[in-house]
């Protein structure tokens, strides 16, 4: 973090720009000029991830606690992951992601406002206002990468998710697809800021990845699944470079797709080696530097990565107004600020978003030569505008409760459910009540056919719309009204909230894993208790030479469980060991299992004289019992 060239460095450079930006505008009230003068201060917690936050108490050398009221920080917890090599979320990326936060809620002001109550990951679809916050602040990780010296850490920029974490990703999607009883990929994957999550910041930025849907399987369509799942498969699974463009709406509501965006125009090297004027650049400079700025140019004194950010900073805090759509409201007033760059804003924006948010044919014309660049001509001739295929948002939120916290499938916290009906899609639709698949999907051709819903009442023409379930979205769209309406408290740090909800979400992962494997213990000791009772009334004892009473069975039964229970422990430490080695447990390998890991059990008991060789039925319990445990625990893979 102390090295100049570094990243870290860089961070804490374009941090100083903007508050010397801000301390030289006239119109920043003095009450907000004392917190900007304050150093970049760097907690260290013991908060798992990172916050941008602010007001303090700050010790001083003599003991005493000083006040730092309306001061920033970024607090985060520093552990051995955050100082692993060429990790996209190491120190020095989520730094400059957190710090980023910090700088734009300066220049920008907070965010007005949050629709959606999904937690915020680069794969999941949330609101345009998170989208653009988030989206920011993630797009300083892939940039710490380019930034880095190190040839071995630019190297690994290509690397969409390592051989391990894609291996974790199809397992997720077989358990999604198929169903399950224990899910180990679903207790991997949905732990916050996992690996994967992070890999998605860097490889599927760059590759602009996030413009297209990701595909469900035919088993998450229909009405055999809660809804519930299908929006989990969807919001973890990786997308890719195939799958069906997003519509405009999807796309503005993508921290991927707007974190693209920012990670373009801050590469580009048209943008960057654009320079102003040199008098645009003292409000940023310290007077020792606005000399030696006139005296040998910006360029002297700027550097080219920099500079764009400059540019992106002015427009921020001069022209940038927060609307439903403050993506676009960005790109617009960079062009109209800076028109001698607005090519190549407006290039970048189509790039990335292949039109859609200008024209409603561009989801199949995007792909014709000079499609795009038309669109480009068009906006600087002003004969179409950025948004004019841009759907207004129609906010929704459902009458009852959903539990789990966005993907979180174990965290059971009860929260409504709201949702962009020119954004949902047929999972989202489903989590409403009473809508059915059938239903769902016909909203969905609907709307696409038209592009966009005007209003809920265009829902009146959709095949199998019922005037209640009508009644009904009317009521949900004014009740989201309501709740938009209500000005947004806080800016404040939620900080019983932060410190109460990763134990309780860890927790939470904890029980359900301890859950699974107790539910896989028990099934499968009945399963080896069951099979042994059945061999004994089926197999006279006497052929055996072993009389087995009748008497007290009550006895024999709970002993028979509670070593069923035990002897299942190890057909259920195979499976983990199976699946550890990427080995999906299935029935028929579990039974081929089962009956090496009896044999082993019998010779074991043969070898300690607790059976004896003449026992033949009970070696064929022992071997058979266990071949059922094993073969119950493939199937509830």
């Amino acid at each position: 973090m102390s090295d100049p060239s570094g990243y870290g460095q860089f961070a804490l450079r374009l941090d100083r720009y903007a508050r010397r930006y801000l301390l030289r505008d006239p119109s920043i009230p003095a009450s907000q000029r004392a917190p900007l003068a304050e150093p970049a201060f760097l907690f260290l917690s013991d908060r798992e991830g990172g916050f941008p936050a602010n007001s303090f108490w700050l010790e001083q050398p003599d003991g005493t606690l000083k006040e730092m009221r309306d001061v920033t920080f970024v607090d985060m917890m520093i552990d051995e992951r955050d100082l692993v090599p060429r990790a996209i979320d190491g120190l020095e990326q989520i730094y400059a992601h957190e710090l980023g936060h910090l700088i734009m809620a300066a220049l920008a002001g907070p965010t007005p406002r949050r629709a959606s109550n999904a937690i915020h990951f680069v794969t999941v679809r949330t609101d345009a206002w998170t989208a653009i916050t988030e989206g920011w602040g993630e797009h300083f990780q892939p940039m710490g990468l380019d930034f880095s010296s190190d040839a071995r850490l630019r190297a690994s920029r290509g690397l969409v998710v390592p051989e391990l974490e894609r291996r974790w990703y199809g397992r997720f999607a077989r358990e999604q697809a198929e169903g399950c009883v224990i899910c180990p990929a679903n207790l991997r994957f949905l732990r916050w800021q996992g690996h994967g999550e992070q890999r998605m910041r860097d490889a599927p930025v760059r590759a602009n990845h996030f413009i297209h849907q990701v595909g469900l399987p035919p088993s998450l369509m229909g009405e055999d699944r809660p809804a519930f799942e299908a929006r989990m498969y969807r919001d973890v699974m990786p997308p890719g470079p195939g799958g069906a463009l997003e519509n405009a709406s999807q796309m503005m509501a993508s921290e991927g797709v707007i974190a693209t965006l920012f990670y373009r125009l801050a590469s580009d090297e048209r943008l960057k080696n654009a320079y102003r004027e040199a008098a645009f650049y003292e409000a940023f400079l310290q007077p020792d530097q606005v000399a030696e700025l006139h005296r040998l140019g910006p360029q002297a004194v700027v550097s080219a990565a920099e500079n764009i950010y400059l540019k992106m900073f002015d427009v921020m805090h001069r022209s940038f107004t927060w609307g439903n759509w403050p993506a676009i409201a960005f790109v617009s007033a960079y062009a109209k600020q800076f028109p001698g760059e607005a090519s190549a804003v407006y290039d970048v924006f189509l790039d990335v978003t292949r039109g859609v948010t200008v024209d409603r044919a561009a989801h199949t014309r995007h792909v014709e030569p000079g499609y795009l660049a038309g669109l480009r001509d068009r906006l600087l001739a002003g004969e179409i505008t950025i948004d004019a295929a841009q759907a207004r948002p129609l906010w929704m939120v459902s009458p009852g409760m959903t539990f789990g916290m966005g993907i979180f499938r174990y965290f059971a916290v009860p929260s409504p459910f709201t949702f962009d009906l020119n954004a949902a899609d047929v999972a989202d639709l489903r989590s409403v009540s009473h809508v059915s698949a059938p239903v769902a999907e016909a909203i969905v051709l609907a709307r696409e056919s038209r592009r966009a819903f005007s209003s809920v009442d265009d829902l009146a023409s959709v095949n199998g719309m019922t005037p209640d379930l009508l009644a009904q979205f009317r009521t949900m769209s004014r009740r989201m009204e309501e709740r938009l309406a209500k000005p947004r408290t806080g800016g404040g740090d939620a900080d019983w909230f932060s410190r109460l909800m990763v134990p309780l979400l860890r927790g939470s992962y904890y029980a359900a894993g301890a859950w699974q494997f107790g539910l896989a213990l028990a099934l499968g000791g009945t399963a080896f208790g069951l099979t042994g009772w059945v061999i004994g009334l089926l197999l006279p004892a006497s052929r055996f030479g072993l009389a087995v009473s009748g008497r007290r069975w009550w006895r024999h039964a709970v002993r028979g469980f509670s070593l069923g229970v035990l002897a299942a422990i190890v057909p259920c430490l195979a499976s983990v060991a199976l699946y550890a080695w990427d080995v999906m447990p299935t029935p028929g390998n579990m039974t081929g299992l089962g009956v090496f890991l009896g044999t082993l059990v019998a010779l074991g008991l043969l070898a300690t004289r607790r059976l004896n060789m003449g026992n033949r039925l009970g070696i064929a319990r022992v071997v058979l019992a266990t071949t059922a445990a094993s073969a119950v625990m493939g199937m509830m893979y």
